[in-house]
């Protein structure tokens, strides 16, 4: 089983068992906040925020695999995927690793606008999916591998979310 695939499996297993979190919550050092992050392929700015691995910041030599995750603040808010990660991480179940949150910064109607591969019939939402994808890829990424140290190829990226984010 690839890393990606495994962090997956440790992190999924908790939420499906129904872990459940508070709708606010106190971001710490861990965290770096990338406010309003535009993109040329979408139509509203969002939030990305960055999650730090510990020893990130006492092995400035070290790569990290990046694990980018949609649907806002549900990441770190009601999945507190960070918390499920970090005793994970430090008695070496799995690889650490760089989290990523993307907001969609909207409504439940954005949500579908661009997690949605194409509008349903009778419906106002949906069909931005490949926008969405360009701005992941073409813009989103690159950013984060130039401000963060990630391990850049394929098998070191994975993409999650829940529902339709998923």
């Amino acid at each position: 089983m690839d890393l990606i695939t495994s962090v997956f499996m440790f992190f999924m297993l908790p939420i499906c068992a129904g872990t459940t979190g508070q709708h606010r919550r106190q971001l710490t050092d861990e965290f770096h906040v990338h406010r309003n992050f535009h993109s040329k392929f979408l139509f509203r700015d969002r939030d990305v925020v960055v999650w730090l691995p510990p020893g990130y910041d006492s092995q400035p030599a070290r790569r990290y695999p990046v694990f980018y995750m949609l649907d806002g603040g549900d990441v770190f808010v009601s999945w507190r995927i960070d918390e499920i990660a970090k005793p994970l991480i430090t008695s070496a179940q799995i690889e650490p690793l760089i989290i990523i949150m993307i907001s969609n910064n909207g409504s439940q109607d954005d949500r579908i606008d661009e997690y949605g591969p194409t509008r349903p019939p009778g419906s106002r939402h949906g069909g931005q999916a490949d926008s969405f994808g360009r701005m992941l890829v073409e813009e989103l990424k690159p950013f984060i591998d130039a401000e963060y140290r990630t391990l850049t190829d394929p098998g070191n990226t994975g993409l999650g979310g829940f529902s339709l984010g998923g």
